[in-house]
C-alpha cells in the first residue's frame, strides 16, 4: 500500500519552490551546483497556510543541492532541487529549477521564507526612494506591468539587491542583517 501511495505521489510530481512565482529571475542559472549549500537539516517539516490546513515538506539533500517534495493534504505533491548560497548569517539565496530566485532565513528549528512575489517592486521602491534607477542593484531588465520581475545576469548583482532590501544595510548584534519591508511567505516547522 505504502508503495502503491509512493508511487502515486511521484506521479503528480511538478516542479515548484515553495511559493516563488518569480520576481527576482534570470536567463542563465546563477548558482552553481559545486557552489550551493544545504544549509537546512534533512528531515520533515510543515507549514500552515492561509486556510488553516497543513502542509507536509521533506527535505533531503544530494550533495550540495536540497531536494524539496511537498506533500499536500490531498496527498499530491511537488518536488524540486533548490541550490542555495550565503547571503549573511543565517540568510540564504535560493534558486529553483525555473531560475526563480527567493530569500529564506534558516533558524535551529525552522526556515522561514520571504515572498518572492514581493522582491521585485519592493527593490523598484527603494530604488525610488534613495534616487537610484534598479540597474544601481544589479538588475538588468523589468518586465510586467503589475507585479515586477526584476532580471539579473550574475549573483554579485543579485547579493546587491538583497543588501538594499535589508534595512539599509544594517546589522544586527546577531550579526545578522534587517530584513526591511518583505512578506514573510511562510514559516517550515520541524517535525
Amino acid at each position: 500500500m505504502r508503495t502503491v501511495r509512493f508511487n502515486k505521489l511521484l506521479a503528480v510530481l511538478s516542479l515548484s519552490f515553495l511559493a516563488m512565482t518569480g520576481c527576482f529571475k534570470s536567463d542563465t542559472p546563477l548558482i552553481g551546483f559545486f557552489d550551493s549549500k544545504a544549509p537546512i537539516p534533512e528531515g520533515q517539516y510543515y507549514y500552515e497556510n492561509a486556510d488553516h490546513t497543513t502542509n507536509s515538506v521533506i527535505l533531503t539533500h544530494d550533495c550540495n543541492a536540497t531536494k524539496m517534495i511537498i506533500v499536500n493534504p490531498d496527498g499530491t505533491a511537488k518536488i524540486n532541487t533548490l541550490l542555495m548560497v550565503p547571503i549573511d548569517k543565517g540568510y540564504y539565496i535560493v534558486m529553483d529549477a525555473d531560475k526563480d530566485y527567493t530569500l529564506i532565513r534558516v533558524n535551529p528549528n525552522n526556515f522561514i521564507e520571504f515572498d518572492g512575489s514581493k522582491l521585485g517592486d519592493k527593490l523598484i521602491e527603494i530604488a525610488q526612494a534613495n534616487g537610484k534607477d534598479v540597474s544601481d542593484y544589479g538588475v538588468v531588465r523589468v518586465t510586467g506591468d503589475n507585479s515586477k520581475t526584476c532580471w539579473f545576469n550574475d549573483l554579485d548583482g543579485m547579493k546587491r539587491a538583497f543588501v538594499a532590501l535589508a534595512s539599509s544595510g544594517t546589522e544586527l548584534p546577531s550579526g545578522t542583517f534587517l530584513v526591511n519591508g518583505l512578506v514573510i511567505e511562510h514559516t517550515y516547522w520541524r517535525r
